[in-house]
């Protein structure tokens, strides 16, 4: 069995990742920075061909940015908004059966 998971060298990507290599799993890592594979979720070309090339019976979408600075408003929302729409499309068009799992930022306001 494979699982995606984007995220990966977050701190629950990587104790996903250990637990299903544990379980005989084929994990795909996927992370901006130092990863199996360097990608970003927000990009819809690299996880449309990511979902297509792989057809994974798991997507883990715990890709976050590593602040909540307001400064990082948009970055944060394109990596959490846009690449939940980019897996969950990818989803629809190339990997139908695939069980998507998505993590996301609980927010406050004000902040």
């Amino acid at each position: 069995m494979k699982a995606l998971i984007f995220g990966v060298n977050g701190q629950d990507g990587y104790y996903l990742s250990r637990l299903l290599q544990e379980n005989s799993f084929e994990v795909i890592g996927v992370s901006r920075k130092k990863a199996p594979i360097i990608g970003d979720v927000s990009d819809f070309e690299t996880t449309s061909h990511l979902i297509k090339k792989n057809v994974p019976q798991y997507i883990f979408h715990l890709a976050a940015n590593s602040t909540t600075s307001h400064n990082s408003l948009f970055e944060n929302h394109e990596t959490i908004s846009t690449g939940t729409l980019n897996i969950l499309e990818s989803v629809r068009e190339f990997s139908p059966h695939s069980k998507v799992f998505i993590s996301g930022n609980t927010w406050r306001w004000p902040f």
